[in-house]
This record gives structure tokens, C-alpha cells and sequence, in this order.
């Protein structure tokens, strides 16, 4: 919601201005409380496209700057500013390099891996962000794919895997994807041969335990597979191994 309107140089009324985002929670429309059409942005997949500040051609321009998740418009560079770094939609690149360095990938200028129709990068860091166990990797895998559940109500999925390194070990989840169905998501396949799997995660909305085809999946690919419920509750389902007979962990709450 908007609490402002601008003509562009002077605030022209105080009325309440409601967003409707698309899929990935990027404002598309603007509407007023009598739902009439004031503003809109359609761009194409990598941001390209100026908005239209004035819809019903009433001659005031709606200034609303949000463009991708975590990213506000910047008339001056026409660039999009993602705090930590600047976006450049005719590009689809960042303007700067990852912080991180390659802990993010190989390409440090890279967007969402070159799929923003899946995917956004509402900091400009996460995903790819090392941590120093995995069990932390794990909780924030959890916490980003549940709010993209309740966002969008559909099924989410990420995975875990080890970021190549010298001496320590640091853990780090991929990208969130979706095929926007509300009862189901594939596993992601590896980024690549050097960082497979180690735990697949995704939502569930419907607050369910494992379903079959999520311990098929474990089984198949030998890795553990995780779920998040939309009331704060996840668990953990081990493949059955040399070691042992598959398990499957209690509900617990996630951390705030």
C-alpha cells in the first residue's frame, strides 16, 4: 500500500494506493479504494520498460518507484537500486560485482542466474550466501521458502551444497523455483558437477507431513529431503542407507 500520490514535483493528495503484484511479489498495478486503475509497470522479463504513472490520463502522475523485489527505480541512472548493489535491466547484469565474490557463482555480475521469471534477488546477496554450518544454511533455506509459500501459495524448492573452499567448510542454498502449483515441485538438478545436493528443501501450504512422492525423491536421489509448513513447523526425511532404514524427524518449530 501507497499513502501518497505525486505530480511530480508537488504532493498532490493523501489517498490510500494498493499494489498488485505478480508471482514473484513485483508491483504490477496500482488501484485506488474504488479499485480503478491509476499506475502500472509492464516490463518485459528483465525489467525493461518504463512504467505508466498515469493510467486514467487524469493528468496525475502516481510515482511509485518499486521495480523488481528490493529494488527502487533511479530516474537520474535509469538503474535499479538493490541497496547493496545497482541493477541494470537493459543488461539483466548488476552494474557491480558480488561482494562475496564467487561464493555467489562464477558469474559475479549475474541476476538470478539469468531467470528472472523464476526468480528474484531481493537483497542482492541471498541465496549463495555462505554460512558456517549447515544447520544454519538449512533454517534460512526453510525461512525464505516458507514466505515465498505464503506470498504466492505455491510450492518452492532449494538446495543445499558446499562451497568449495580451502580448509573450513561453508554451506550455502541455491536460487528458490517454483512451478507455481500449490501441491507440488520438482527437485532442482545440480548447478553443476562441483556442487550437488546435500539436502533438498521445499514449502508445503496445506501444513502436511511428507508425501509419497517426497520420500520417493529422497530415496532416488539419496539425499535427505526437507519441508517447511506455513505455521512455522518442518522436518526432515533421511534416505535409507548402508548405514540404516530411512527415519524421519519430529515437527519442530523454526527458529525466529
Amino acid at each position: 500500500e501507497l499513502s501518497y500520490a505525486s505530480d511530480g514535483t508537488t504532493l498532490a493528495s493523501n489517498r490510500l494506493y494498493y499494489l498488485h503484484a505478480d508471482h514473484l511479489n513485483t508491483p504490477r498495478l496500482a488501484t485506488d479504494t474504488q479499485q480503478r486503475l491509476l499506475w502500472s509497470w509492464n516490463s518485459d522479463a528483465f525489467g525493461v520498460g518504463p512504467a505508466n504513472p498515469d493510467v486514467d490520463g487524469d493528468g496525475i502522475a502516481i510515482d511509485i518507484p518499486l521495480r523488481f523485489p528490493g529494488q527502487l527505480y533511479d530516474a537520474h541512472s535509469a538503474l535499479h537500486y538493490n541497496y547493496f548493489r545497482d541493477y541494470d535491466p537493459e543488461t539483466g547484469r548488476y552494474v557491480e560485482s558480488d561482494p562475496i565474490g564467487l561464493n555467489g557463482g562464477l558469474n559475479t555480475y549475474g541476476y538470478v542466474e539469468g531467470n528472472p521469471i523464476y526468480y528474484s534477488d531481493p537483497s542482492g546477496l541471498e541465496p549463495h550466501v555462505p554460512y558456517d554450518t549447515f544447520a544454519e544454511a538449512r533454517i534460512e533455506m526453510l525461512k525464505d521458502l516458507r514466505e515465498r509459500g505464503i506470498k504466492t501459495g505455491f510450492e518452492w524448492t532449494a538446495y543445499i551444497y558446499r562451497l568449495p573452499s580451502e580448509g573450513c567448510v561453508f554451506w550455502a542454498y541455491t536460487e528458490q523455483s517454483t512451478i507455481q502449483n500449490p501441491s507440488k515441485v520438482p527437485p532442482q538438478p545440480p548447478i553443476d558437477s562441483e556442487t550437488p545436493p546435500y539436502e533438498h528443501g521445499h514449502n508445503h501450504p496445506s501444513n502436511n507431513g511428507f508425501s509419497p512422492e517426497d520420500r520417493a525423491v529422497s530415496e532416488k536421489l539419496h539425499v535427505p529431503v526437507s519441508v517447511i509448513t506455513h505455521d512455522g513447523r518442518y522436518r526432515v526425511y533421511y534416505p535409507s542407507s548402508p548405514k540404516g532404514p530411512a527415519r524421519e524427524t519430529a515437527f519442530r518449530d523454526l527458529p525466529r
